[in-house]
């Protein structure tokens, strides 16, 4: 699990689809907003249902993304992200996750 001050809540900040820069992957879509380099960088997951029907494939692909996700949300403060998951994403394996989120890391930060 990520830890709560990790932890986006769409739910108190439903501005954030409105006013978020995009990055497009084939495998997902991250929305981001960069604040103040002393706050905590925050991520949520959004698995839609309309691509992944099973309430327990959503969660276990969420678990997966906080996992990978935790080490590079302590490497850079002051970021908020929400991944849009897409169905190609099913045709990743763990260690392939992994490298795409590092590379989305990677061009996040060099904006």
């Amino acid at each position: 699990m990520i830890p709560t001050k990790h932890r986006l809540n769409l739910r108190h900040h439903p501005e954030f689809f409105n006013y978020a820069k995009r990055h497009y992957n084939i495998f997902f879509v991250v929305f981001y907003q960069c604040f103040s380099q002393d706050r905590e960088s925050k991520l949520a997951v959004i698995v839609p249902k309309k691509n992944i029907n099973k309430r327990v494939w959503r969660n276990k692909i969420k678990r997966q993304v906080y996992h990978l996700a935790l080490p590079l949300l302590q490497k850079t403060p002051g970021l908020a992200m929400a991944v849009v998951i897409k169905q190609e994403f099913l045709k990743l394996s763990p260690g392939e996750l992994g490298i795409q989120l590092n590379k989305t890391f990677t061009n996040l930060i060099k904006k």
